[in-house]
């Protein structure tokens, strides 16, 4: 088993400022703009800084180690993860319920395509009938003018009487 380093500055903290621990839950700004992942590994190194702390104070002494922190420095820091886990809790739920949100958009924007495509075609289908009536309209207007039903009437005529010359 290897001893744990006594080496006092290495340690990030100083017994000195264990009293003086801060969280990062003091303030609502601070929580706010933190991504989920600071806001869980803050409190997670500072028990890691007070458990290594607390072994160097128990650890055999080769200079004079630390005294062990407060504990009321594990309770604050209990309290912070807590704090921080709760806070991992509701992230994840409003994150499932934007990826269920991602999830509803993007079938509802197929559907959107789908009915834009038919509409397209819809429309493509009212051009060509629209296009049919106006041939008719065109065709009615001319018959009332008159030359359509002339020319229609001399065809039907002249094949009349064409039929009528060839029978035996």
């Amino acid at each position: 088993m290897s001893p744990l380093p006594n080496d006092h500055k290495a340690m990030p903290m100083c017994s000195s400022q264990l009293g003086k621990m801060s969280h990062p839950f003091t303030s609502k700004r601070a929580e706010d703009d933190s991504p989920i992942s600071d806001i869980l590994l803050a409190p997670l190194n500072e028990l890691q800084t007070l458990a290594h702390t607390l072994f160097l104070s128990l650890s055999p002494p080769q200079s004079k180690p630390p005294p062990p922190p407060p504990l009321s420095a594990f309770i604050d820091c209990d309290k912070a993860l807590a704090a921080a886990i709760n806070k991992a809790h509701v992230h994840q739920v409003k994150q499932r319920r934007i990826d269920a949100l991602e999830t509803e958009i993007l079938q509802l924007e197929t559907q959107w395509r789908s009915i834009c495509i038919e509409l397209a075609r819809g429309k493509a289908e009212l051009e060509e009938i629209i296009e049919g009536g106006d041939i008719r309209i065109k065709a009615i207007d001319e018959a009332r003018k008159g030359t359509f039903l002339l020319s229609c009437f001399c065809n039907v005529a002249s094949m009349a009487f064409s039929s009528v010359n060839t029978i035996p």
